[in-house]
């Protein structure tokens, strides 16, 4: 039931049709398509133990912002960052899938 009526949410904030971004359950939708990423020089670690998170794009409602990457403390020693990504949805603008380590 809850189910059914998230989803039921989800529809109707995405069918408003307008530019701006929607916060639905941690993700994020916006529309327009966000613009290619930024070419980012990656300066060396902070100390070893650090993988870095590459810059992105994000909607602020009104316009793209680009946020810059940063080193993020890896939790074992194997771990990697899976870098994030916007994805085109039918209907719905983009949906954003963020970024983690693994």
């Amino acid at each position: 039931m809850k189910r059914a009526r998230l989803l039921a949410v989800v529809v109707a904030l995405l069918a408003t049709g307008s530019a701006r971004a929607q916060f639905i359950s941690g993700f994020t939708f916006a529309q327009p398509p966000p613009p290619a990423p930024r070419f980012e020089t990656v300066p060396p670690p902070p100390a070893p133990g650090f993988v870095w998170a590459p810059g992105r794009w994000r909607w602020d409602g009104t316009a793209w912002r680009w946020y810059h990457g940063r080193y993020r403390s890896k939790l074992l020693a194997r771990d990697m960052y899976i870098r994030g990504y916007w994805q085109q949805h039918a209907g719905t603008g983009f949906g954003w899938t963020p970024g983690r380590l693994r």
